[in-house]
């Protein structure tokens, strides 16, 4: 969605390739981390959001044993060299007023944020889907005492958007093992990725449930089916283009240098549950 922000954050905006962006006053957002607020300096502060997408699909894996999003260096690298550019910039461009970025663990619904901001529609998947990108994208906002309009050299008429719905298609419902039809066949009822990323598996039904699905990690199987992602557009962002894994191996995990793990998503549970996992997967497909 383009608006006309203000020269500076347009050009900020533009080198970043960052396409979707919009900005909606905080009082509109739903809160729901008030103390990533308050050590921020901006609890009773905060006037404005602005949202940003940063698209990471990339067409180069098909059936991947790890979830998209994982395949590239964490996104939080990402978004931290984004948001120190960013809010250094926007700080001498308005020096009196403070901002401060966050992606994943926010103070704010995010994927609400995105929405009424306009950048994509909710899905029953629960993901936002973008009209580009599919639900393939990272959300970002920074958050700031500068009023919504400021963000603006013409502010759109409207501060919000209604809220919009996905299809209702019921593909996802379909797909998802949770919700299989005649039920799960492992009797298991925590959702795919989370079993996935547990340090200790709990019983065999949980690590066939994981062989069966070919769940390396995460599981993607909502998105590979929505009509939103049926053709979804690269991304443009380099970041999310580089360093890419779409099928690692046990033996790339156990090999791969600590500080080269700790810039992969999986990196906060360890390597010895990705590690499993891949194992299991590899095993199977040995025995077949």
């Amino acid at each position: 969605m383009k608006h006309k922000f203000c020269a500076s954050l347009s050009a900020l905006l533009t080198n970043s390739n960052i396409e979707y962006a919009s900005a909606v006053p905080f009082s509109a957002c739903r809160v729901v981390r008030g103390d990533k607020l308050r050590r921020a300096g901006l609890e009773d502060a905060a006037k404005s959001v602005l949202v940003l997408l940063a698209p990471y699909y990339a067409n180069d894996a098909k059936d991947p044993p790890i979830s998209r999003y994982a395949i590239s260096r964490d996104y939080h690298l990402y978004f931290d060299a984004l948001f120190a550019d960013m809010c250094t910039a926007l700080g001498a461009l308005f020096p009196e007023k403070h901002f401060c970025g966050f992606a994943d663990n926010s103070p704010i619904d995010e994927r609400h944020a995105a929405a009424i901001a306009g950048l994509g529609v909710l899905g029953d998947n629960g993901l936002l889907l973008n009209e580009k990108y599919g639900s393939y994208v990272f959300i970002g906002e920074i958050v700031s005492d500068l009023d919504w309009e400021d963000w603006y050299e013409i502010p759109p008429s409207t501060a919000t958007h209604e809220i919009q719905a996905c299809l209702h298609c019921g593909a996802c419902s379909r797909e998802c093992p949770m919700q299989e039809k005649g039920g799960n066949p492992f009797g298991i009822t925590e959702c795919l990725s989370s079993v996935s990323q547990k340090k200790r598996l709990q019983s065999e039904s949980e690590a066939e449930y994981i062989r069966h699905y070919r769940a390396g990690w995460g599981c993607d199987r909502c998105q590979t089916v929505c009509p939103y992602n049926k053709a979804p557009k690269e991304t443009p962002i380099r970041f999310f283009r580089e360093d890419r894994m779409p099928y690692p191996t046990a033996l790339d995990i156990r090999q791969m240098p600590d500080e080269t793990f700790a810039q992969r998503a999986f990196a906060w549970r360890g390597r010895e549950t990705v590690i499993r996992n891949l194992q299991m997967l590899e095993n199977k497909t040995k025995e077949n």
